[in-house]
């Protein structure tokens, strides 16, 4: 796999900082137009058994290739500090995140083009998604002509749903939401079906496993892992190259381009290396030591996640366990009856989770909170690159959010008395049928509300005073520097941001390799 020697004074074409869900893509995209790309990852290559095991993926939470970041104590969230998990490997978060595919509501991409960003309305990114993606549906009702099929990232359903998921399903139909297995065409997105999974023959299918691993030997790609990236090296207000170290190394190596260099570090990284290269709000580098270079405030601000809550239900028999990692039916609807776009996602987990402290039979439904009000922020703690960033989502802080996941709550305790689900169910284990006023069920979600891990926003695209980057994803006030990850999205869009992250890395390929776009 890529070339691990020293890069001190080497010219490549490109650097792209992160091996993550749009690293990867960009990297593939740039090799494919014959440039000579030099690819940095902070964590090992994805060579743990349970990256690929669909089922895996907890168990690599707090592992080396987890950064196992961790929030300040929520204000309105009982205090409590949240972890955020990260994925630290060849991969990035796609090799451990749920493998839930969903490209987000067309409305999200028209809103980022209504704001300034030209080029990022849904028809303008359509084709992005359409080009990498291999959708391998087998209904008749699926809608194919408007989904990618001959991409290099599979997506298919769950072969083998369980019992409960069909109920799910009906149970949700019979409440007015539509079926609907179209949900990720850019058509109506409200209604209930199976998840669609980058998943293939039992096996996850990473950013790096579809679009690289391929070509890890491929004679134009470097791939440095072990990798941490403390800065962008500038020659005047151009970007030349990065400052990294390897391993526990203190020694500082660089690294040089010709053309542009692209932070795909995710919404965490991306505003730290930023910052301790000097862009960002000019009186928080002073607290820290760091010479202001260019004078950015909305850098790591903005900060938007999904919030979700997870509510459990012991069931009269055990649930047997299908392939997808038990994430196996959701459904997009609104808590409000006026809403354009769904602004919850139940997602149903085929097994008890939070896992400790559950009941041996059982199946949960997480509430997903998909459009939140708070926003958050994140700051350096020091001006040394090993030190974590601080971590402020303020979840929770706009009431609306909290009043949203209360309607779920309720929503989805109506859902599970329906004729389907109804038989299956012994009782209600969490948050549990004497937990029945507001006031107790804001409690409850104050008390076990969590990340959804779909960190976005912090370095956010757009024409105002706190945008970082331009439409063509150019870092403002600097040259040859781009970022080309989900801290880039205005608002974080409807659904899980997977997709949409790899969409980001497409598009940017675009803009490099094409000016005209």
């Amino acid at each position: 796999m890529g070339k691990q020697e020293n890069t001190i004074g080497q010219k490549y074409d490109h650097i792209v900082i992160g091996a993550g869900s749009a690293g990867c893509i960009l990297t593939r995209r740039l090799l494919d137009a014959g440039k000579k790309v030099l690819l940095i990852e902070a964590g090992p290559i994805d060579n743990k058994p349970e990256i690929h095991d669909p089922m895996g993926s907890i168990a690599l939470w707090n592992s080396d290739v987890d950064w196992a970041f961790e929030t300040e104590p929520q204000k309105f969230a009982n205090n409590r500090r949240l972890p955020f998990p990260r994925g630290k490997t060849l991969g990035g978060s796609s090799s451990f995140n749920g493998m839930i595919y969903v490209r987000g509501a067309k409305q999200d991409f028209d809103t980022w083009a209504y704001l300034g960003n030209h080029g990022w309305d849904y028809e303008s990114v359509k084709n992005n998604f359409k080009r990498f993606e291999q959708f391998i549906p087998e209904e008749d009702a699926i809608n194919k002509d408007e989904l990618g099929t001959k991409g290099d990232l599979p997506i298919t359903l769950n072969p083998q749903p369980t019992d409960i998921t069909k109920a799910f399903i009906a149970d949700a139909v019979d409440l007015g939401i539509p079926y609907n297995p179209n949900y990720n065409d850019g058509n109506e997105m409200f209604g209930a079906y199976h998840t669609w999974l980058t998943l293939k023959d039992n096996k996850r299918m990473s950013s790096w496993v579809a679009f690289l691993e391929p070509l890890k030997n491929h004679p134009n790609l470097t791939v440095l892992v072990n990798a941490n990236v403390t800065r962008v090296v500038f020659s005047g207000e151009t970007a030349v190259g990065v400052a990294y170290t390897i391993d526990s190394s203190e020694d500082e190596e660089q690294a040089y381009a010709k053309d542009d260099i692209i932070l795909s570090a995710g919404s965490i990284n991306t505003p730290k290396i930023l910052m301790l290269s000097g862009i960002g709000d000019q009186e928080h580098l002073k607290e820290v030591g760091i010479s202001s270079k260019v004078h950015l405030p909305g850098v790591g601000q903005n900060l938007q996640d999904h919030i979700n809550v997870p509510h459990v239900w012991e069931t009269h028999e055990n649930i047997p366990l299908s392939k997808a990692q038990g994430l196996e039916g959701t459904f997009f609807w609104k808590t409000k009856p006026d809403m354009k776009v769904p602004d919850m996602q139940p997602i149903l987990i085929t097994f008890p989770y939070p896992m400790e402290k559950s009941p041996e039979n059982g199946f949960t439904i997480v509430s997903t909170l998909l459009h939140p009000q708070s926003r958050g922020i994140i700051k350096l703690k020091s001006n040394n690159p090993n030190d974590k960033p601080i971590i402020d989502p303020r979840f929770l802080e706009d009431p609306d959010d909290l009043n949203a996941l209360v309607l779920q709550t309720l929503f989805l305790r109506k859902l599970v008395t329906g004729k389907q689900m109804g038989s299956l169910i012994k009782k209600e284990f969490s948050p549990g049928a004497e937990v029945d006023s507001i006031e107790d069920l804001e409690n409850f979600i104050k008390a076990h509300a969590v990340s959804d891990h779909h960190q976005v926003g912090t370095a956010k695209m757009g024409v105002d005073k706190m945008a970082v980057v331009d439409p063509r994803l150019k870092v403002y006030g600097v040259k040859n520097l781009r970022v080309a990850d989900g801290s880039i999205m205005p608002m974080i869009n409807t659904g899980n941001t997977n997709a949409a992250c790899i969409m980001i890395g497409d598009r940017a390929a675009d803009f490099i390799l094409n000016s005209e776009i």
